[in-house]
């Protein structure tokens, strides 16, 4: 882990042609004080969001994002695989095509079953347990994976109630998969909701690698005081 006293690379400087903004510069800040390519990868995904002349801008940002989230992963030795076999969505559009097929049973008529087990529904029931068996071992699997990543991630110290480490971890998985449906097209989405979401993860992250100290609730506390004499 890199050391938060540790003088910045100088390579954090010429920024220029592509000004951060405050919350974005701090984050920049440490992920080069963990390792400039982390750095690059967050800010290679700044400069490709802003080129509004890139017809494919959201889903190249998108990559930078899903493998800058990664890669943290990776510095502190925790991987978190994408879904074996693909999402939720993926597993059960794939189970809604064999629901059709089992509905050509003799026995389906009017969206009722009637009379024994044939071939069509028993082949369709297969795939329903092989759907369950999927879902118990891949999805707890990623949490458990993403809340190591965030205790990991942690420098403040502070040890989360098990409720609240695994609320973290869900929230960390959606970011990471929203990102990827982005990246590989799966999914459209706007500039806009694309900025709130990438908002979501630059103080996501921020908040675990920079985290607040009493300073900054003192400073907070002075500023909320300083504007209630002013009404």
């Amino acid at each position: 882990m890199a050391d938060p006293q540790a003088p910045l690379p100088s390579s954090i400087s010429g920024l220029e042609a592509h000004p951060l903004s405050g919350r974005q510069l701090a984050l920049y800040t440490e992920l080069a004080r963990e390792d400039k390519r982390l750095a690059d990868i967050y800010r290679g995904s700044i400069v490709v969001l802003g080129d509004e002349t890139n017809p494919d801008r959201l889903a190249l940002s998108a990559h930078g994002l899903r493998e800058l989230m990664e890669k943290i992963a990776r510095y502190r030795d925790v991987e978190v695989k994408s879904r074996e076999g693909g999402s939720l969505t993926d597993q059960a559009n794939r189970l809604e095509d064999q629901w059709k097929g089992a509905t050509n049973s003799g026995n389906f008529s009017n969206g009722e079953w009637k009379g024994d087990i044939d071939s069509p529904l028993r082949t369709f029931l297969g795939h329903v347990a092989i759907f369950f068996q999927w879902k118990r071992t891949n999805r707890p699997r990623r949490r458990e994976a993403a809340a190591e990543v965030l205790r990991r991630m942690e420098k403040s110290g502070t040890s989360l109630p098990p409720r609240l480490r695994e609320m973290n971890a869900k929230t960390w998985l959606e970011m990471r998969d929203y990102f990827e449906n982005i990246s590989h097209h799966n999914d459209r989405s706007h500039p806009d909701e694309f900025g709130e979401w990438m908002g979501a993860l630059e103080n996501f992250i921020l908040e675990r690698l920079q985290p607040r100290t009493f300073e900054d609730d003192d400073a907070i506390d002075r500023l909320l005081r300083e504007a209630g004499g002013r009404r």
